[in-house]
């Protein structure tokens, strides 16, 4: 057992303390939109660790179901969780495309966004 500690412990020592730059390195996730039908999520992710500062639209089918929560010290609780393993989130446009301010149709059939291309 002591040997399986000494072992795990040197590639804890290896690793490096987080910088403030490496904040700026993680995507972040923001103005989410949602279909009229409430069948789907559009979303923007942005990454500022480019340069520019890189945005790119994301969909995800909004489906839930029903999981059971563990809670310590009370009942478990019966939650809605997101079903991301059948239904993954996937980009709406390709590699070298910004967009932002994604905004649904009233129909729900169309997303409108600001996008500017690179090169």
């Amino acid at each position: 057992l002591l040997g399986s500690l000494l072992c795990a412990a040197v590639p804890a020592q290896s690793r490096r303390s987080m910088a403030p730059a490496d904040i700026l390195r993680i995507p972040t996730v923001g103005d989410a939109q949602i279909s009229p039908s409430g069948d789907w999520i559009v979303y923007t992710v942005t990454t500022v660790d480019a340069e520019p500062n890189a945005s790119t639209l994301w969909l995800v089918r909004a489906s839930e179901r029903l999981g059971v929560i563990p809670l310590p010290g009370r009942p478990p609780e019966v939650r809605r969780t997101p079903d991301v393993l059948r239904n993954p989130a996937r980009p709406l446009l390709p590699s070298g495309w910004n967009a932002s301010t994604p905004r649904w149709s009233p129909d729900g059939k169309t997303i409108a966004f600001i996008s500017t291309h690179e090169g």
